[in-house]
């Protein structure tokens, strides 16, 4: 399971860094990526990070976009299978974060999990264990909220742990599984500023047909603050917010209720503002209208459960079953004697233009074939709302994008492959997908549409292309001899991605053990494999074969080189000088070339060119007598360093000796001081 820690920061100050720390430090030994979303600081705190803790990633945005939108930011730069969020003024305690991941495990992946929250003391970094929050209450009348004890919360059992249902959350410190967070539609884009995001996020949840859990033994502590320090939150924001979360998760009938008992109660007018709040509130919310229609159509097609349900569930006085007054449709004509702008009613959903992603369906896993080739993806989308359908007349501009972060993936390097995005346009629907390279990672693909005027998106949720290891037979005919066919095997296990050989499919290519960033059917590593050869095992391959080849040209050259060496010179003369001395001629010291076979024959009878090229593959570790890097054989000298010379009987030239390089004389610490042995050993692919 691959997770990602989501850390939101606007102007945090210290606080981000310590924050940043604290998490490093409970890590322990899991697997994370931190991200660290920014909303528009200036105080130089997210440079603090990036500085500090180069692992860590930053997504910013250039102008301020609130709580909500930088959670999304964040969320969408994540590439983890859990997400957990916490505000850039948090301390996990030990143990905590693993807790929360491991809760949300074994819920399955269908509830939002929220830990124990201790009051931070942020001058003096540490928790209060005195002052702390459990549950969350909400009212769906007025959107108040407040803390719960355990004992307020119904108590459930989830694997062996006891945990509590929450009806709602506070959005500073929550888990949840990156397919629930897709299916929920994500953290709202157009909330603006700050106010009842996480509300609005911990309802959809149960509405949905999910849960939202309290772990009381899953500490992180959070600055509490009673007024904003570093901001400022516009009214009109807060009560936009609002108008956001109840028209997308109220049906038509408490939407209108809610709305008459909402602008009485805000019909407030002063000297500095004419308009009252309200009118001003309706108009914000009004100006980003499409992107809740579009919401609410998409949460109330698929949701199990609707608020009535809900103030059932936890004892809520509103709203219930129930004839409303003929009055409460018109209660916002009221708002004109404010001297503010005049909103009509909000229309039913069957008058609002509505795009509408059909296919591909939320969360589908498409592979990449064993043969790697593509999948065939085909998206269709459909305008709703509107008589006669305009689909098959509309004009509709699609984005199609892959990202992917390896360093989600076991032994991943810090990479990201993100291939241009697939942009075109279509009269009507659907859309054939032609990707132009062989990619994986997440697959997000936007739509947008004008009908009336009108500017529609629609987004993907949770697709994901994986990769297929190749077929034992095809991975066999495509490699060119034995040989590679059992480097593949002692690299790779024959296998491209991260999962059984033969077939298997995985999200992460095989990346090696080393952590050097080797890659692939061939392990890869040096010079760095491309895109190609990260997702494609036929680019792989190829490369390795390519490689190998390269080794074989290398490996012929190495005695020439030897004998050009001013060193082999000088044990030439040093050679020479003692014949002399002994009454014998000096001759012609030669290093003899390399005897090669090809690879087209068995293991055993493998020429010095063939297995110093097999060598070469893993890499030419450490130095010779020569100065040279250490090949698979070496020069024999005798104990005090001379040459070692066979010289025919009667003749004026002798040539040196061949010894293979014993696995101790290498250096330990690169690559495998054994590579040959160890490779031919074993199995070809």
């Amino acid at each position: 399971m691959h997770v990602s820690l989501v850390i939101s920061a606007h102007n945090e100050g210290p606080s981000l860094s310590r924050t940043v720390q604290s998490c490093i430090d409970v890590l322990e030994d899991m697997h994370a990526e931190i991200v660290v979303a920014d909303d528009a600081s200036e105080d130089g705190s997210v440079e603090d990070v990036e500085r500090s803790f180069p692992v860590v990633r930053t997504v910013r945005s250039a102008t301020r976009c609130g709580a909500s939108p930088t959670k999304a930011m964040g969320a969408d730069a994540a590439r983890g299978d859990v997400l957990v969020f916490l505000d850039g003024h948090t301390k996990p305690e030990p143990g905590s974060l693993r807790r929360l991941i491991e809760d949300v495990a074994s819920a399955d992946g269908q509830a939002i999990v929220t830990p124990r929250l201790l009051s931070l003391d942020v001058d003096k970094w540490s928790n209060d264990p005195l002052q702390a929050g459990h549950g969350y209450r909400l009212d769906l009348s007025t959107f108040d909220c407040g803390w719960l004890d355990p004992s307020d919360m119904t108590a459930v059992r989830v694997g062996r742990r006891r945990l509590y249902e929450s009806p709602s959350l506070i959005g500073c410190a929550f888990a949840i599984s990156r397919q629930l967070y897709d299916i929920l539609w994500g953290m709202d884009r157009d909330m603006l500023c700050w106010g009842v995001e996480d509300l609005d996020f911990g309802l959809k949840c149960w509405l949905m047909g999910n849960r939202v859990l309290h772990d009381p033994d899953a500490t992180v502590g959070h600055r509490f603050r009673e007024s904003f320090d570093n901001y400022e939150v516009p009214s009109e924001h807060f009560f936009a917010n609002q108008l956001r979360m109840a028209r997308k998760n109220f049906t038509e009938g408490t939407w209108r209720q809610w709305l008459e008992v909402m602008s009485r109660r805000h019909l407030q007018v002063s000297e500095d503002v004419p308009e009252s709040l309200w009118a001003r509130a309706w108009l914000t919310f009004h100006r980003r209208k499409s992107s809740v229609e579009q919401e609410r159509a998409y949460l109330h097609a698929r949701r199990s459960r609707d608020e009535i349900w809900y103030a059932r569930r936890f004892g809520l006085d509103w709203p219930h079953l129930s004839e409303f007054p003929e009055s409460s449709l018109f209660a916002v004509q009221e708002l004109a004697g404010s001297g503010g702008p005049r909103p009509s009613p909000s229309p039913a959903p069957s008058g609002v233009p509505t795009l509408v992603l059909l296919s591909p369906p939320g969360n589908q896993t498409f592979a990449i074939t064993g043969d790697a080739l593509m999948p065939t993806v085909t998206a269709e989308a459909r305008i709703l709302g509107v008589s006669p359908d305009p689909t098959s007349t509309t004009d509709f501009h699609w984005t199609v994008q892959i990202t992917f972060d390896s360093s989600a993936c076991r032994h991943g390097p810090h990479r990201t492959i993100n291939p241009p995005a697939i942009i075109q346009t279509t009269r009507g629907t659907p859309l054939s997908i032609v990707f132009p390279s062989v990619r994986g990672g997440r697959l997000s693909i936007q739509v947008q549409a004008t009908v009336n005027g009108r500017l529609l998106t629609a987004r993907s949720q949770g697709l994901s292309i994986v990769g297929t290891n190749p077929p034992a037979g095809t991975l066999h005919a495509a490699l060119p001899h034995d040989v590679l066919r059992r480097i593949a095997r002692h690299e790779s296990g024959c296998k491209q991605f991260d999962a059984q050989a033969d077939g298997g499919t995985s999200g992460c290519p095989l990346f090696s053990g080393d952590n050097l960033g080797g890659v692939g059917v061939m392990q890869l590593t040096s010079p760095p494999p491309t895109d190609d050869q990260v997702w494609s095992w036929h680019a792989n391959i190829d490369e390795g074969i390519r490689r190998l080849n390269s080794k074989v040209t290398s490996a012929r050259a190495y005695p020439a080189q030897v004998q050009g060496t001013q060193r082999f010179r000088d044990l030439v003369t040093t050679f020479n000088a003692a014949r002399v001395a002994s009454g014998k001629p000096p001759v012609q010291v030669t290093v003899p070339a390399f005897s090669s076979s090809g690879f087209a024959v068995a293991a055993g009878a493998l020429g010095q060119v063939e297995l110093d090229a097999i060598r070469g593959f893993n890499g030419w570790g450490g130095r010779d007598a020569f100065g040279l890097p250490m090949h698979e054989f070496r020069v024999v000298l005798d104990a005090t360093g001379g040459l070692v010379v066979d010289i025919p009987v009667g003749s004026n030239r002798g040539s040196t000796r061949w010894e293979r390089v014993p696995a101790a004389a290498r250096p330990q610490t690169f690559g495998d001081p054994d590579y040959v042995a160890h490779a031919l050993a074993t199995t070809p692919c």
